[in-house]
């Protein structure tokens, strides 16, 4: 999925696992871009910033998810959600949507589009981001993206035993119409 991902886009994909309250990249395939987000394997991220951060922390068991909330948030850039309300909200748009936007919050310059993977309770246990120098926005511009990491997501997160309703389906299918 990485490496075809990688080559449509030519942007770097990453594939996050979750790991206490970090996720630590596991793997990636570089794209051709020449800026890029290039996080060495092994390396670790705050779940509240960047896509795969926030994607895992958006379907993490709500206990966890508050646990998260109540430590620091780390500032990275000045485009860091430093407000614990707003990075409330932005996780809520987060599960409704099914996917997560970096404008910037981890490298200035690199934006980054991600989606869960779910295990069999429908809780995150990893992400898979499109990562690059193009601009990225929720909305019709974003959507070819987020077809090609819902696809790879939706079948791994099977694999892993989830059987239930795809987050965001219906808020993509409304973005449709409207674009």
């Amino acid at each position: 999925f990485a490496e075809t991902m990688a080559a449509a886009t030519g942007e770097t994909v990453n594939l996050n696992a979750l790991s206490g309250r970090y996720g630590v990249c596991i793997d990636k395939v570089r794209g051709n871009e020449g800026m890029q987000l290039d996080n060495r394997i092994g390396s670790r991220g705050p779940l509240t910033t960047g896509g795969a951060g926030k994607a895992m922390l958006a379907f993490m068991d709500e206990t966890e998810r508050e646990q998260v909330y109540a430590g620091p948030l780390e500032i990275l850039t000045p485009y860091t959600i430093s407000d614990p309300a707003r990075l409330r909200g932005e996780i809520e748009q987060i599960r409704a949507r099914g996917y997560s936007i970096d404008d910037q919050e981890v490298v200035v310059g690199v934006y980054c589009v991600a989606v869960p993977i779910l295990d069999r309770m429908g809780h995150s246990v990893g992400a898979i981001s499109i990562t690059g120098p193009s601009v990225k926005k929720p909305g019709p511009d974003v959507l070819p993206l987020v077809a090609m990491l819902q696809d790879a997501c939706r079948h791994v997160s099977h694999r892993l035993g989830y059987s239930g309703p795809w987050p965001g389906e219906l808020d993509r299918t409304a973005e449709r119409r409207v674009g």
